[in-house]
């Protein structure tokens, strides 16, 4: 017999595609349970909190959350003790763990993105460069770090982009 489906509910101000990715790797860890993802995004009140947490008052239900304003985190920690709903907050420990040891405030902006420094730009020279060069096209065979060769049609080009 198998353990009933646990949901695991994704409450952002965003996408949520960051509590998504903790919520795949939390799923790895139990291979025999069921879970059912059921994404929040881009709650923007209280109110948008309040009727999330109503649609989990009662199930087996473990909330994972990416709040940046500390009122939404601090009202959907509320919500949450008061539903009795198990919780993790993603960002509220980690946002002030750094603005302590840095000593600079967080910009507490929802839906920010990362900067585009210079790991980024490396990153798509190297994507640039694996489609400009894609199946032996062009004299980059020097400049490459890594040369897939192999059969058609066995996905050199994708990971050659992954990579």
């Amino acid at each position: 017999m198998t353990a009933p489906s646990v949901e695991l509910h994704v409450v952002s101000d965003a996408t949520g595609e960051t509590a998504a990715r903790l919520v795949q790797a939390l799923e790895a860890q139990f291979p025999e349970q069921e879970f059912l993802e059921i994404r929040h995004p881009r709650v923007e009140t209280v109110a948008d909190l309040q009727l999330a947490v109503n649609r989990m008052r009662g199930r087996p239900a473990v909330v994972v959350y990416t709040l940046v304003e500390p009122e939404l985190r601090e009202a959907m920690r509320t919500l949450c003790r008061s539903a009795k709903l198990h919780y993790c907050d993603l960002l509220g420990h980690p946002i002030e763990a750094v603005a302590k040891v840095s000593g600079q405030a967080a910009k507490m902006t929802p839906r920010a993105r990362p900067p585009l420094n210079e790991a980024y730009f490396r990153r798509m020279s190297a994507i640039e460069f694996a489609v400009k060069y894609d199946d032996g096209v062009g004299r980059g065979l020097g400049d490459a770090d890594i040369v897939l060769v192999g059969v058609s049609r066995t996905s050199k080009t994708p990971l050659s982009i992954y990579l």
